[in-house]
């Protein structure tokens, strides 16, 4: 995904009385995502990660198969190469520097 995307998980899960959802990061709760579906907004490099729900209900729970989240930045020029004049025939060297991110890739438990 592109930074600054939206992305949205979603997951089912029946069960009487009807589940209750609880979505995690990484393991971690997020506070207040607790419907079938979260969405995320604007993503950055820091929303990369592993997301999974657990459905629970007065039976018990269970804990949906993790989904990767992989946050990926546009390449952006910070140097920009400078002009030289050399004798004819000489080596130049001009030289850039760039940013981005790849993209974060975390293991799938």
């Amino acid at each position: 995904m592109t930074a600054g995307a939206n992305v949205t998980f979603t997951v089912a899960a029946t069960g009487t009385p009807t589940p209750t959802y609880q979505w995690r990061k990484n393991g971690a709760n997020l506070s207040g995502a607790t419907s079938a579906s979260l969405m995320l907004t604007n993503v950055g490099i820091a929303d990369a990660g592993s997301y999974d729900a657990i459905a629970t209900n007065a039976a018990g729970s269970a804990t949906s198969t993790a989904a990767t989240l992989i946050v990926q930045t546009l390449p952006a020029i910070t140097t920009q190469p400078q002009s030289q004049t050399v004798v004819a025939g000489s080596n130049v060297t001009f030289t850039v520097t760039a940013t981005g991110h790849a993209g974060t890739h975390l293991p799938v438990a």
